[in-house]
């Protein structure tokens, strides 16, 4: 079982009675349930409370802000929960936002060293959903379910997002400092969110903080990380967690943390979203996109057939002055964005966009001729423009060419240490005209398994990697340059009129 108190709980720490105290603060839940065991006397089936489990007892001692307390019931032949009953005792101030049962069943329970049990081969039966919110007063209550649906009308979502901090760049975020959260989720074919004022609240540690301990290895040298901060909190109606939003109410600490690591679960643990690495603030907000993106992408080149990029990752080796081309495909007509870039000594520099293009279902590459000592890689990230972090990542060796006349100049450009560094430029014809700027393109859902014919168009547009030398060949031989002597017409003069050899030549003096 799940339970949610309010961000509004008062902190409060737990003790049951004691030889000599018998005085207790503390807090009792049982639920109420059918048996799989009555199933065969007809609809009318006597419901059953289980034993009471007390907070104190499964290890919890302290109840505040925002916690999400899991208290474990191991109960035989349970069919259908429907409710359950709460009571407190002592002076608790405290308010349940939410709260969720998850039956269980498993194949057997192991002891462990300390008496703990392992349960294994857990598979999830059913959740219930309970919506109502209410104050502790010190009396018993109960409450009854709303749905025994995972989604839809009235139903909870278990949400767990784990932020680690990168303690290398920037630290800890201050303590004193507000962090504002909104979730957009998909809820049926609506989309909704929820603000969170001060997400620290949700935070499951007693420090409520966003950071991030470290501890040494057994050398002593390495810090291993040893917790993060981790929030727990109900989404209600929610299919699917597309984003988080991250905005700090004091701005000045955006530049003070930078997010290592992104990582969480919806559906109490049952859906693992995509994890998510070195994040950091863009102007006031930090943003995070979890919806799910299918991508595809088919890879070819003139040396390689065709064949699908598995686990986002290819590789291929292609020969300088070669076609790369790649066909993508994203479901409901998404869009999909392009990037190559040219890694020389571990730096990675943007190839220009007129070394490729895009077309409505993928993109061509010409390979540049490699007159370097040493093999050059390229690398194609192929993304979905929806959710960045989904991509395909396609990296391009080119060996050393041999015998092979180079279609492309790489010039020096002198670095500030007036050392000669590799340039990608391309030495063009003026009259050459360049590929669109189009590195964003809406994909197309036709035949993924066939090429787009424009990609093969070898008209001049569509091959802006050809260079002519911008040069025209006037040169004649003899003989044509004597024939087109002999045909020349004879002089004349402004009229037309052919001049006599009297009237050609000059006079003498007397």
């Amino acid at each position: 079982m799940l339970l949610s108190f309010a961000p509004d709980t008062k902190e409060s720490t737990l003790f049951g009675s004691s030889e000599g105290n018998m005085s207790i603060r503390d807090i009792a839940i049982s639920f109420r349930y059918k048996s799989s065991l009555d199933k065969g006397i007809g609809s009318r089936r006597p419901e059953y409370y289980s034993p009471y489990v007390y907070l104190t007892e499964v290890g919890i001692d302290r109840i505040g802000p925002g916690l999400m307390a899991e208290i474990p019931f191991e109960i035989p032949y349970v069919d259908e929960i429907t409710g359950y009953r709460i009571v407190d005792y002592g002076d608790i101030d405290a308010k349940i936002d939410s709260a969720m049962i998850m039956n269980y069943s498993y194949e057997k329970k192991e002891n462990d060293s300390s008496g703990k049990y392992t349960y294994v081969g857990n598979k999830l039966l059913n959740s219930y959903s309970f919506h109502d919110s209410y104050t502790l007063f010190n009396a018993l209550s109960n409450h009854n379910r709303v749905t025994n649906k995972t989604t839809g009308s009235g139903s909870l979502n278990a949400i767990d997002l784990i932020f680690t901090t990168d303690l290398e760049k920037t630290g800890n975020l201050p303590s004193d400092t507000e962090v504002v959260m909104i979730l957009n989720y998909k809820s049926g074919t609506a989309s909704k969110s929820k603000m969170i004022l001060d997400a620290r609240k949700y935070i499951q540690s007693k420090e409520q903080q966003f950071v991030t301990y470290t501890e040494p290895d057994d050398t002593g040298q390495r810090k291993l990380i040893s917790n993060s901060a981790r929030l727990r909190l109900f989404l209600p109606e929610c299919d699917e967690l597309l984003s988080v939003e991250i905005r700090l109410a004091d701005e000045t600490n955006i530049s003070k943390w930078n997010v290592k690591t992104l990582e969480g679960t919806t559906n109490n643990g049952e859906v693992e979203l995509m994890k998510k690495n070195d994040l950091v603030f863009t102007s006031t907000r930090l943003a995070v996109n979890f919806e799910k993106v299918t991508l595809r992408t088919y890879i070819s080149s003139t040396e390689n057939r065709q064949r699908l990029v598995t686990n986002h990752e290819a590789s291929l080796v292609v020969e300088g002055d070669s076609d790369v081309i790649g066909i993508v495909t994203l479901g409901n007509n998404e869009k999909f964005g392009v990037t190559i870039k040219w890694l020389v000594d571990g730096l990675y520099t943007d190839v220009p966009t007129e070394y490729y293009y895009t077309t409505s279902n993928g993109f061509r590459f010409v390979t540049p001729v490699n007159n370097n000592s040493d093999p050059q890689n390229y690398i194609i990230t192929v993304y979905s423009k929806k959710n960045t972090s989904v991509c395909d990542i396609i990296t391009i060796t080119v060996p050393v060419s041999e015998n092979i006349t180079p279609n492309y100049y790489y010039p020096p450009q002198e670095s500030s240490n007036g050392q000669s560094e590799p340039s990608y430029e391309q030495y063009k014809p003026e009259d050459s005209e360049p590929i669109a700027d189009d590195s964003v393109v809406e994909s197309s859902d036709e035949n993924e398994n066939s090429y787009d014919e424009s990609i093969y168009d070898e008209s001049e547009n569509e091959k802006p990697l050809e260079e002519s030398s911008g040069v025209e060949d006037n040169s004649k031989d003899e003989s044509s340059e004597n024939s087109e002597q002999s045909n020349e017409e004879p002089a004349g003069d402004a009229s037309g009129n052919e001049m006599s050899e009297d009237e050609s030549s000059t006079d003498n003096e007397p």
